[in-house]
Parts: structure tokens; C-alpha cells; sequence
């Protein structure tokens, strides 16, 4: 699934026959995607729990698209972090978490596209060490599952980007 924006389309449309007016909240790859972080395939949307997240996923199995609503988030609260609207179409509003929150999110998972998404977010945020660090070190207290296991997903990332800092950030991330 590439073009998520056609998809945004279609579903606008096929709510034109209805009176209700859907907004969502994404994540993940469709986010990367409508944000212009990455050009990629993704398999599915991933919304978060909203109250029009159950109507959108329902409308979204109508069209044969594949929804995954997700409820558990550490270190973001989805139901109140900020977004950034990314699409708007007569009945659907499309919302997108920022670029830190879509970076703390992938760190959590670390899986699959993970890494390379989280490589475009940095690039395109144009996101220095110094912040990078101190977005992890933000992310532990709140962090729950395993935390050498957050640390080592961030320093794969630093190797890859920041190579000269490695020692630092090790350094820093001990407690």
C-alpha cells in the first residue's frame, strides 16, 4: 500500500454517503509515509485508539485495508499527544503524530522497518545527537518493558548515524 493518500480519498468518498464526519490519528508506516519521511510500502494503517478508530477500521475492512488500531504506548500518550494534520477531505480528517513521538514509537518497537524509518525521521528532522540523546533519556523513566533493550535499539541507531559518539552515549546511558 503506497499511495495512502488515495486511500484517504476513497474512504472520504465513501463517507459522503453517510452523515458522520471520521477523524483519526496515525502512526507508523502511513505516517513515514504522509509526512514525507520515506517513500515505502506499508501492509496496513496504524491508528490510535480514538473515539472513530472502531468506525474507521470497519469502513477501512469494507475496502479491503487492513486497520490496526493500537492501545499500548509507553513513552507517548496517544489519546493527547500533539499531531499534525496530514490529510482533509470533506468527511475525514487525517492526523499524524509529530516526527519525535513517530521516532520514540519506532525505538519502542524496533522492528522490521523500524530502524530504517527511524533514520529518515532523523534525517529529515535534521535532528542532532545532543537531541537524539535527550529524547532517550526522556523515554526511560516512562518506559515499560525492557530498558537495556530500548538502549541497545538506540545505539544501533547511533552507530549507524552517529558513529563518533558511541562512547558518549554508552557513557551517558548508564545509571
Amino acid at each position: 500500500m503506497a499511495d495512502v493518500v488515495g486511500i484517504f480519498e476513497k474512504l472520504d468518498e465513501e463517507l459522503q454517503n453517510g452523515s458522520k464526519k471520521i477523524k483519526i490519528k496515525v502512526l507508523g508506516g502511513a505516517s513515514v509515509l504522509l509526512l514525507g519521511m520515506r517513500d515505502r510500502v506499508t501492509a496496513d494503517i496504524d491508528v490510535a485508539a480514538t473515539s472513530d478508530a472502531g468506525e474507521f477500521q470497519k469502513i477501512c475492512a469494507k475496502m479491503g485495508v487492513e486497520v490496526d488500531i493500537i492501545t499500548v504506548a509507553s513513552t507517548v500518550d496517544l489519546a493527547y499527544c500533539d499531531s499534525i494534520k496530514v490529510f482533509q477531505g470533506k468527511r475525514l480528517t487525517v492526523e499524524s503524530v509529530t516526527p519525535t513521538d513517530l521516532l520514540k514509537l519506532k525505538l519502542e518497537r524496533f522492528y522490521k522497518q523500524d530502524p530504517e524509518d527511524i533514520y529518515a525521521i532523523i534525517k529529515h528532522e535534521s535532528m542532532l545527537f545532543d537531541e537524539f540523546k535527550a529524547i532517550i533519556k526522556e523515554m526511560l523513566p516512562d518506559y515499560i518493558g525492557n530498558v537495556r533493550q530500548l538502549i541497545i535499539s538506540a545505539q544501533i541507531v547511533v552507530e549507524q548515524i552517529w558513529p563518533e559518539h558511541i562512547d558518549e552515549f554508552n557513557g551517558s546511558m548508564q545509571t
